[in-house]
């Protein structure tokens, strides 16, 4: 009997460029609606003019991923300047290349804010998983009986410990 099996690694690398793609995607249609929400505001080209671009920037990094509001800053900051600084062109003034260097601090210093926030919010939420697997296996491998039941009187856990001292696996007690 032959079993085709697949590659893990095949697969990653599948859903990493399936993420990548979904990211860059995300990103660019983000910067699209911050662009034109800016664009349809009846302000001058000189007022604001990467101002909602900033904003679509950090909730996509926020709620979607770094990654997609790095595309957004890019793209956003792109079309940002050849639409509004000196509309139309490619050219920047001096003034304009001042805001311009704004903001890119300031989209970088966001996304790392961001970036900061995101890890520890991975690592608290890795210590909790981490704190209630130490205590699974204290549990399971105590020599003293540990049952818990629901409200209702219901046996939900069993132990060794239990197994031990009233002679009922846990099979046999749960539920």
């Amino acid at each position: 009997m032959l079993v085709e099996t697949t590659q893990p690694s095949r697969i990653f690398a599948v859903l990493k460029a399936q993420a990548l793609f979904s990211d860059i995607l995300t990103g660019l249609m983000a910067a699209i609606v911050g662009i034109a929400v800016r664009f349809a505001l009846p302000l001058s080209p000189f007022h604001m003019p990467t101002s909602l671009v900033v904003v679509m920037m950090a909730l996509v990094a926020m709620f979607v991923s770094v990654r997609a509001g790095i595309v957004t800053a890019i793209f956003g900051g792109l079309g940002a300047w050849y639409l509004f600084f000196t509309p139309y062109s490619w050219i920047l003034s001096r003034d304009d290349s001042i805001i311009l260097l704004g903001y890119v601090i300031i989209s970088a210093l966001i996304l790392a804010i961001i970036a900061l926030y995101r890890s520890s919010e991975r690592r608290r939420h890795l210590r909790e998983i981490n704190a209630a697997a130490w205590l699974a296996a204290v549990v399971d491998n105590s020599d003293n009986a540990v049952v818990s039941k629901s409200l209702d009187g219901i046996i939900m856990s069993w132990n060794k410990g239990a197994t031990n001292l009233f002679g009922y696996t846990a099979d046999e007690a749960i539920g």
